[in-house]
């Protein structure tokens, strides 16, 4: 990837408060720093949605994989699955997405990792206190919605724009760029595959679980 990694775990006398009450030495864990530079700050893409009418695309390739995953962390199993590989294509995918945003085609960018695309979706609606329509058009509904198959993002792009993101992609890397779907002003997530709906969820009460108030 030709990233360059500045320091590594620099101390292990970190504690945190726990829910008993006491203090616990933080458990054995790997931390890696990087360094990047950004010419001008207002050019930095977040991931909170801008505006209604916009597209969505799906970045990435999600692939038949869920070890290690929140959704088997959350309802168990997976536990011989190996944790997801670093896909061939991704430094490439990269230079594609980073050439999209130089251009200023790219509204708002989020990362798919912990909870899969689901997560990613709802934060972004969140952030944005905006409504998402996703169509999956896929049949293994969890792999799609909770699945973290590695290099993936979701990416807000505005409707006038979408030619000219598409035309960043070259080289085969196309098709790892895919409409899903678009921004709403009503302030709902909804996610439906091959004419289902799958859940449809207003921004309130997103914000609410986000924020531990749902039991």
């Amino acid at each position: 990837y030709g990233l360059p990694f500045i320091s590594g775990k620099d101390s292990l006398n970190n504690e945190y408060l726990g829910s008993d009450g006491k203090k616990h030495a933080i458990p054995p864990s790997l931390l890696i720093s990087g360094i990047g530079i950004i010419d001008d700050v207002f050019d930095i893409v977040t991931m909170d949605l801008k505006t209604e009418g916009s597209m969505i695309y799906l970045l990435g390739e999600t692939r038949d994989e869920m070890g290690g995953s929140h959704f088997h962390l959350v309802q168990g199993g997976g536990g011989n699955e190996p944790a997801p590989d670093l896909p061939k294509f991704a430094p490439a995918l990269y230079q594609c997405l980073n050439k999209a945003m130089g251009k200023g085609l790219v509204l708002a960018c989020h990362d798919l990792s912990e909870g899969g695309l689901a997560v990613a979706a709802a934060e972004m609606c969140i952030a944005g206190r905006m409504g998402m329509l996703l169509d999956l058009d896929e049949n293994d509904t969890t792999l799609a919605l909770f699945g973290e198959s590695n290099s993936r993002f979701l990416v807000e792009v505005e409707s006038k724009n979408a030619i000219a993101f598409e035309q960043c992609f070259t080289g085969g890397m196309g098709n790892y760029a895919r409409r899903l779907g678009n921004t709403v002003s009503g302030r709902r997530l909804t996610v439906s595959t091959l004419d289902e709906s799958l859940l449809s969820l207003s921004v309130e009460d997103l914000v609410k679980a986000w924020k531990g108030n749902v039991k």
